[in-house]
């Protein structure tokens, strides 16, 4: 078997509502987008991070670092499917990052990843970025709150409550016991644009709560006038308690 593999530079840039190579609906306006017989790849992210320079040198350098690792393994799939005899099944990787809040000076953003690599089946994966405007710089979200342990300590009963309320909803076994803090993305959101976070969403992607089949689990739960106190004192402005 004999695989071809087509140019792929365009993949490199960041090029404003331009699709190559194919058409899809509608890119955002900073998109890369590519597409050879080894790898079908998406990366998009909003405008706004191009207001700052270190975030959006921090976000092209995940896009070159996803590109040149999705491209290197599905080249290595390709190979080794041509070495077995075996079809190969292109590979895909789409990331997308939207903003969640912009609460000044802090902005969160969040990433949704489907990939697919030749097994089974595609997959997804989250991820969460809070970035100070002011200073250009990320901020973790752990440390805003104290710490991994308190903010934990603050959200963990509520949590496991709602997922297994949202498990049994579908039907499904209750969980033995909650996802551990380290396997869970947690991102502040601004839900009704007034510009300050009233919720975390916490997403638990597939196999983190359950099998793959039941998908991921996005549990959001209220900011409490005590996780509030527990934010550092610069940034307490930008969250907003709600009514338990």
């Amino acid at each position: 078997m004999k695989t071809s593999h087509k140019p792929l530079a365009a993949l490199l840039l960041l090029l404003p509502a331009t699709a190559v190579a194919r058409q899809i609906d509608k890119p955002k306006p900073y998109t890369a987008l590519g597409e050879s017989d080894v790898l079908d790849y998406r990366y998009s992210f909003p405008t706004v991070v191009g207001t700052y320079p270190a975030l959006l040198a921090k976000i092209r350098g995940d896009q070159a670092d996803s590109l040149a690792h999705a491209l290197e393994e599905a080249r290595a799939g390709a190979r080794a499917s041509a070495e077995q005899h075996f079809p190969f099944h292109r590979h895909d990787f789409w990331r997308d990052w939207t903003v969640a809040g912009n609460a000044y000076p802090l902005l969160s953003l969040t990433s949704h990843t489907d990939f697919f690599t030749g097994g089974a089946h595609p997959n997804h994966v989250s991820s969460a970025l809070l970035w100070d405007e002011k200073r250009d710089a990320e901020i973790d979200i752990d440390q805003l709150f104290g710490g991994a342990a308190l903010l934990w300590k603050q959200i963990e009963p509520s949590y496991c409550r709602k997922l297994v309320a949202e498990r049994l909803r579908r039907e499904v076994s209750t969980a033995t016991s909650c996802p551990a803090r380290k396997d869970l993305t947690i991102v502040p959101v601004d839900s009704d644009f007034n510009y300050a976070f009233d919720s975390l969403r916490i997403i638990a992607d597939p196999y983190v709560a359950g099998s793959y089949a039941e998908g991921a689990y996005v549990i959001s739960l209220p900011v409490t006038p005590t996780m509030v106190e527990s934010i550092e004192p610069g940034y307490r402005g930008t969250f907003e308690a709600q009514r338990q």
